[in-house]
C-alpha cells in the first residue's frame, strides 16, 4: 500500500518500516545526506554532512574517493571571501575546496571530518549529486558522473537527460535554465523537500549482501 503514496508523503515512520539496509555510507555533495540520514534516525556514516562541493570538485572527490578518504591533507583556505570555513583537501595537484556551510569554525569542521570518514562503509556506498549554487554540470560532467563506477548512483537534474543513466529530474526546481535548490522545501506538501520526489529509501534497499 505504501507504493501508491508518493515518495514525499510517505510518514517518516513507513519510511524506517520500508528500509532493510541500515549501513551505508551516502557520498553527497551537500547536505542532503544529513536530512535522509536524519529522517531515518540513523548515525553518520560518512563525512559529507553539513557542507556542500561544486559540480567539478565533487566529482574529483568521488572519483578519486579513497585517496581524499585517506590521510589526504585538509587544510583552511585563508583567502575564501565566504563567511564560513572553507577548506582545501589533497595536495597541490588534486586540491580540491569543500565548504563548510553550517560551521563556525575551520577547527570545528575539520575535527567533524576525520571522525567520521572513518565510519564509511566502502562496501556500502551511495553517491548523491546534483547542480548547485548556481553551477550546473556540463555535459562532459554528466557523462563523467555516468560513468562513475559505483552500483548506486544518483544525480539531479533540473531537466530530463535520458541519455544519463544516474540523471533523475526534479521537478518545480529550475532557476536560470539549471536544477535550482533541490534541498528546499516542496511547497505543496508541508514538511517535505524537494529531492523528496525521488524514493530514496528504494534506492538504499538496492545493495548486494554479497559484496
Amino acid at each position: 500500500m505504501c507504493e501508491e503514496i508518493p515518495f514525499y508523503e510517505q510518514p517518516l515512520v513507513i519510511r524506517r518500516q520500508r528500509l532493510i539496509n541500515n549501513d551505508f555510507s551516502i557520498i553527497c555533495q551537500n547536505c542532503v545526506a544529513g536530512f535522509i540520514y536524519h529522517q531515518l534516525g540513523l548515525k553518520f556514516l560518512t563525512p559529507t554532512i553539513n557542507l556542500y562541493f561544486y559540480p567539478g570538485d565533487f566529482l574529483h572527490f568521488v572519483q578519486n574517493l579513497h585517496y581524499y578518504l585517506s590521510d589526504c591533507p585538509l587544510v583552511e583556505d585563508q583567502l575564501a571571501p565566504q563567511n564560513f570555513p572553507v577548506g582545501l583537501l589533497g595536495d597541490a595537484q588534486r586540491q580540491i575546496r569543500i565548504y563548510f556551510n553550517h560551521d563556525s569554525t575551520f577547527e570545528a569542521a575539520k575535527a567533524k571530518w576525520e571522525r567520521r570518514k572513518q565510519r564509511v562503509n566502502y562496501q556500502q556506498l551511495y553517491v548523491i549529486g546534483g547542480d548547485a549554487y548556481g553551477q550546473p554540470y556540463s555535459t562532459a560532467q554528466l557523462r563523467a558522473f555516468d560513468q562513475l563506477p559505483f552500483q548506486n548512483k544518483v544525480l539531479f537534474t533540473g531537466a530530463a537527460h535520458p541519455e544519463i543513466k544516474s540523471a533523475y529530474q526534479i521537478d518545480h526546481c529550475v532557476i536560470n535554465g539549471h536544477l535550482g535548490q533541490w534541498w528546499d522545501h516542496l511547497a505543496s506538501v508541508r514538511g517535505s523537500r524537494l529531492f523528496e520526489q525521488f524514493d530514496y529509501v528504494s534506492f538504499l534497499n538496492n545493495y548486494n549482501e554479497d559484496e
